[in-house]
C-alpha cells in the first residue's frame, strides 16, 4: 500500500473507507493512489448479497452504539 502511495500507482485494494450512505467505515474496494483514496469502487452485488451486506453494516452499527 505504501507503494502504491509512493508511487501513485493506483492499484485497488480492499480499504477501509467511510460510506456516507450508511454513515459508516466499512471494509470496501478502492483504488489508492498518491491522494489516499482515488476512487471507491462500485460493487456488483446480487440482491442476496445486497441484503447481506446492508445486514452487516447493521449488525457492526448496533454492535458500536453498545
Amino acid at each position: 500500500m505504501i507503494r502504491s502511495i509512493l508511487k501513485d500507482e493506483k492499484k485497488i485494494y480492499p480499504l477501509l473507507i467511510y460510506q456516507e450512505k450508511d454513515n459508516i467505515h466499512i471494509g470496501y474496494p478502492a483504488v489508492l493512489g498518491k491522494g489516499g483514496i482515488v476512487k471507491a469502487l462500485s460493487l456488483d452485488l446480487t440482491k442476496k448479497e445486497d441484503l447481506l451486506f446492508k445486514q452487516s453494516v447493521e449488525q457492526v452499527t448496533q454492535y458500536l452504539e453498545q
